[in-house]
């Protein structure tokens, strides 16, 4: 994984938040879907696919981040941005 400019761990960790808060907000939607008897299977499908990006980039920053002081920032930085998820 590369990074264009800037603090690699914070936009990294804004990457990984960013596909946080969008798995989310739809899981979200589909949960509120399903209680109001709407179709849950296109929320379904695209967390299927958020699931399958997220096991990926957890592997990348993992391997990225192997010295346990960086990972700690990484988590730190990531925390941060789940912080405006939402917002």
């Amino acid at each position: 994984m590369t990074s264009c400019g800037g603090n690699s761990i914070d936009n990294d960790a804004k990457k990984c938040a960013e596909l946080a808060c969008k798995a989310q907000k739809i899981a979200t939607q589909g949960a509120s879907n399903a209680l109001n008897g709407g179709n849950m299977s296109s929320a379904i499908a695209e967390e299927g696919k958020l699931a399958q990006e997220a096991v990926k980039l957890e592997a990348e920053m993992k391997d990225k981040y192997k010295d346990p002081a960086e990972y700690q920032k990484f988590m730190e930085a990531y925390s941060k941005a789940m912080a405006n998820c939402g917002k």
